[in-house]
Order: structure tokens, then C-alpha cells, then sequence
């Protein structure tokens, strides 16, 4: 399974002990997910994508991004990959708009309701999907949600209507493996527009270090 790194703040703060630096930093992790790695950070309201194929451990472009990234919010991932090809359009995190996404996890079964998943996105999204993976599938779901949410990709969400989007892109995707017969999804996702920031961890604990005093649970498939 993929690894995935989570940061949001009121100000600009650099990541670099918490990507390279830390016990169980995310280069670390690498070393069972060497499949590529992804940085995605903010300049004001900008989202920036950084992506590479190699192990993220002992990169060195990998290493000066980590070092030089200064942002209010971050999604790192690293790469274990289960669907899709060896390839930068496979490899998270995914960019539109003001979003930026990652998921840790798979869509086991999803061959028995891949068209069903794509039926259920804005068919303005379905050209815009460029790679291989279930996750980038995902992303352009709930990105469907936050649209019938009155939400564009281009605009901003408050943290109760993306975690709104989230909980039902979950149900749905636990509703399509139901109605298939395919295995329960395993899907563990982030996402955030550099203001609001979402995650679920799908039938366990959260764990996260936070200063708000606020959180809620998703639903399971159950």
C-alpha cells in the first residue's frame, strides 16, 4: 500500500523534517513504496505538482523539494503501485483546479464496475482522466461531488462541504462494489484546496496531530 503525508497550517511552514528528516519520514517509507513520488504545495492560492518515478529515498530532486517547499498546505505521496503502469500520469498526488488529491489503497475488483464508476463522474470530467489508476478515477469523483455541491474545481470549499464530498464519494464507491459483488474498497484518501483539508481512513482509526478541536467520523461501508 502507498504512504501518504498530510500538513495544513495558517502559515507557510516547510516540511523538510517531516518528508526527509523524521524516524518514519515519508522518504523512508519509500522503501516498500518505490514506485514514484509526488509533492503537491501552494504558492497563495496556486496548487504546484512535483512528480517523480524513482524511489523517493536518495532522489535528490525529491530531497531539494522537500527542502525548499514552504506552504500552507502539502500532500506528499509515496507510490506502491497496484493499478496502472510505471508512468508520471499514474503517480499521485492529482491536480485540478484549486485541488490536489491522493489515496493510499485500492479498488479491489473495480473490473466489474469500472464503467458504472466512470458514469457516476461529470462527463465534463471523464476527458480529463489521464492515467490508468483507480485513485485518479476517485479523485475526478469527488471532485463530481463537490460540483453538486455548487463547488468548480477552480473555487474553494469550507472543510464541512468537502468533507461532505469525501463521505459521499466514499458511499458510493462502497455501493458500487456492493451492487457488483466486488471485494469492499480499500480507500484511504486526502485532499485539499490549500484552505480546507479532508481525510478518511476507511473502516479504522485516523490518527493525526492537530491543534483544532474539531473532527468527524466518516461512515464505513458497513
Amino acid at each position: 500500500m502507498c504512504r501518504l503525508f498530510g500538513f495544513r497550517s495558517a502559515v507557510n511552514i516547510g516540511v523538510h523534517h517531516s518528508l526527509v528528516l523524521a524516524e518514519n519520514a515519508l522518504a523512508q517509507q519509500s522503501e516498500s513504496n518505490p514506485d514514484g513520488w509526488g509533492i503537491g504545495f501552494f504558492e497563495g492560492t496556486t496548487p504546484i505538482l512535483r512528480r517523480g518515478l524513482s524511489k523517493a529515498i536518495g532522489d535528490g530532486d525529491f530531497t531539494n523539494l522537500a527542502r525548499f517547499v514552504r506552504s500552507q498546505a502539502v500532500i506528499a505521496h509515496v507510490r506502491l503501485g497496484t493499478v496502472g503502469g510505471h508512468d508520471l500520469t499514474n503517480t499521485h498526488p492529482f491536480s485540478a483546479g484549486r485541488w490536489v488529491f491522493a489515496h493510499n489503497g485500492t479498488l479491489q475488483g473495480l473490473e466489474h464496475y469500472e464503467r458504472l464508476l466512470m458514469d457516476e463522474i461529470d462527463p465534463e470530467f471523464r476527458p480529463l482522466v489521464q492515467g490508468e489508476t483507480d485513485s485518479e478515477r476517485c479523485f475526478y469523483l469527488f471532485l463530481t461531488q463537490l460540483g453538486l455541491r455548487g463547488v468548480a474545481p477552480e473555487s474553494p470549499a469550507p472543510g464541512i462541504v468537502a468533507f461532505d464530498a469525501m463521505r459521499a464519494t466514499i458511499g458510493t464507491l462502497c455501493r458500487l462494489a456492493q451492487e457488483t459483488g466486488a471485494p469492499p474498497p480499500l480507500i484511504n484518501f486526502l485532499a485539499t484546496d490549500g484552505r480546507s483539508m479532508v481525510a478518511n481512513r476507511l473502516g479504522r482509526g485516523l490518527f493525526f496531530s492537530t491543534q483544532k478541536r474539531y473532527c468527524e467520523k466518516m461512515n464505513d461501508c458497513s
